[in-house]
């Protein structure tokens, strides 16, 4: 299959999944709910009255994951499926503490990771008004 079908259903699967996007906990609530990260000893909001996003929506991170992602070659034609990560987004809007949550193979899961990596600064979500960091999920299709 081209990469232009795989960047194609990556953003199929994007779009159908931000239909459902309560699953992944990207609604805007009325009250703001955080949970102590043990990793950094610190609040990280999971629900907040305006989620980050990405600077031009969704349609600019498509185009982003898009240009950017690449099936991994060693192991083209062998799988598909999603890969679903996890990340904070800062009150700066950078990106850390990213993490898999489903793992595809390893050659996927560390090919989501240097996308998320090369991505520019995100708009940060906000509680009262205030920026806060924030839980982001997301899945990363790969398709044969």
């Amino acid at each position: 299959m081209r990469l232009s079908s795989l960047l194609f259903w990556t953003c199929i699967s994007f779009y159908l999944l931000s239909l459902g996007s309560e699953v992944f906990g990207q609604t805007a609530p009325a009250k703001c709910t955080s949970t102590l990260d043990s990793l950094t000893n610190r609040q990280v909001y999971t629900q907040v009255d305006s989620m980050p996003s990405f600077p031009g929506g969704l349609s600019e991170m498509f185009k982003f994951i898009s240009k950017n992602i690449r099936y991994p070659s060693n192991t083209r034609g062998c799988y598909e499926g999603f890969v679903v990560t996890s990340f904070v987004v800062e009150p700066d809007g950078k990106l850390t503490n990213a993490k898999i949550l489903k793992s595809l193979f390893e050659p996927a899961n560390l090919e989501v990771l240097r996308v998320l990596s090369l991505m520019p600064l995100w708009i940060p979500g906000k509680c009262q008004g205030k920026a806060v960091p924030t839980m982001y999920v997301i899945p990363v299709r790969f398709a044969l």
